[in-house]
């Protein structure tokens, strides 16, 4: 099929394909039948070519790839494949810090930025996850400079997606030490969600 040509000619540098919409439109589903089948080699190379095509790009270009990385990275969020969304982490945070998104596309990459943080949190390496908790409390505060809808996005997509369930844990590890600053941003940095509980 003219999709696993396109495929075919990435994997050998050719990145033509990743100008066309249609294509890009068929990608996610192609990426996923990759993975599936367990050839995480050819998807980690795909995706560090959309990557290199994302960064040369134009504006439009750039949304139209992003658009795609968005529906890999939630079909990867879905599927549990951490460590191959962690490859489309960069051009994500890229965006969220400075590039101008209409409100839906933003709010999906925020979704799953989320959901990476979280899976970090329950892994043994906490970074990934404390990072991009900085970024969102960063946002969120004004501290990176932001228009008020891109702060209202990051609000709303924090509050409507913390795990409640996971609070009592925090609030208990910072009991346990409250010299551990890491602890305690992940309590107050999720927001005011997150502050109510530890006041109440």
């Amino acid at each position: 099929t003219r999709i696993e040509a396109g495929i075919k000619a990435i994997l050998q540098g050719n990145l033509d394909s990743l100008k066309s919409e249609e294509f890009l439109k068929h990608l996610p589903d192609a990426i996923r039948h990759l993975y599936k089948r367990k050839d995480l080699t050819s998807v980690q190379v795909l995706l560090g070519k959309m990557i290199e095509q994302f960064e040369a790009e134009n504006m439009g270009g750039r949304i139209q790839l992003l658009h795609c990385m968005t529906t890999i990275g939630e079909n990867l969020a879905a599927d549990k494949q951490w460590e191959l969304l962690n490859d489309l982490l960069k051009p994500f945070v890229a965006t969220i810090r400075r590039i101008s998104i209409e409100e839906d596309l933003l709010e999906r990459i925020a979704d799953v930025l989320l959901l990476v943080m979280q899976n970090s949190w329950q892994g043994e390496d906490n970074k990934i996850g404390d990072t991009l908790l900085l970024l969102f409390y960063k946002i969120r505060s004004g501290e990176i400079s932001h228009d008020r809808s891109v702060r209202s996005v990051i609000a709303r997509v924090q509050d409507k997606g913390i795990k409640r369930s996971s609070l009592p844990g925090l609030l208990e590890q910072y009991l346990a030490a409250p010299d551990n600053e890491a602890v305690r941003n992940r309590l107050i940095y999720q927001g005011p969600v997150a502050v109510r509980f530890a006041i109440d």
